[in-house]
């Protein structure tokens, strides 16, 4: 039987949570959440590189979910939030050269590497724990890097939707300027990629095994 999948977005508190335990004591169900690129900016603004807060805040969040009966975490992390046409725009103005942004993607990595070392830790100390996470790093960077000639995307840099320089400048709106076929470009807005980037994002995560470690989603949802 396939397994309920509830996708989390709340990083901050457990609490409303506790509602769910009854299906999460379900031995069928399955904790799939993501990490958010717009949170690195917020966090990124104020304090310019990763420390222990985040990764003692993912800790948190993972255990009081095992608490609650949760058992399997589909966890995808960040993309190179350095390469969005928002950031491109912020390495084009302070450095007129064109290309992603290295402090975001900096950042980006490194909480990668660290989630990827607790998920290591606390799946060993928890009984049963099991969990897929998604390497959405390099499956963007490989996209990106991807020969235009070779590539399922004709635009990687620039929005569809947005207005002013790389579509980045305003938000997707009606007053915005819109690209005439959303499926060639990766990013949607100045953001968020476009529907066909996510399509085939969750079909390499689903599918596996290049961008997920330890298991793909589907092992993980089969399990």
């Amino acid at each position: 039987m396939v397994p309920f999948v509830r996708i989390v977005l709340d990083r901050v508190s457990v609490d409303p949570w506790h509602s769910m335990g009854e299906w999460l004591r379900d031995g069928r169900s399955a904790m799939f959440e993501t990490e958010h690129g717009s949170t690195f900016w917020e966090y990124a603004e104020g304090n310019g590189r990763l420390n222990g807060l985040q990764r003692r805040d993912g800790e948190r969040r993972r255990v009081a979910l095992y608490g609650l009966g949760a058992r399997k975490f589909g966890i995808i992390s960040v993309p190179p939030v350095g390469c969005c046409p928002f950031s491109r725009l912020i390495q084009l103005n302070l450095t007129a050269t064109k290309g992603c942004f290295p402090p975001m993607n900096d950042l980006a990595q490194a909480f990668h590497l660290a989630l990827d070392g607790l998920l290591l830790n606390i799946s060993s100390e928890l009984p049963g724990m099991k969990y897929s996470l998604g390497n959405t790093f390099n499956m963007t960077l490989d996209v990106i890097n991807t020969p235009r000639n070779l590539s399922l995307f004709g635009s990687v840099d620039t929005a569809c939707c947005g207005s002013g320089g790389l579509n980045a400048e305003g938000p997707c709106n009606q007053k915005a300027t819109l690209c005439s076929d959303r499926s060639s470009y990766l990013f949607w807005d100045m953001f968020h990629p476009t529907q066909e980037a996510s399509l085939l994002a969750a079909q390499a995560l689903y599918f596996g095994p290049t961008y997920v470690s330890p298991i793909s989603f589907s092992q993980l949802a089969d399990e």
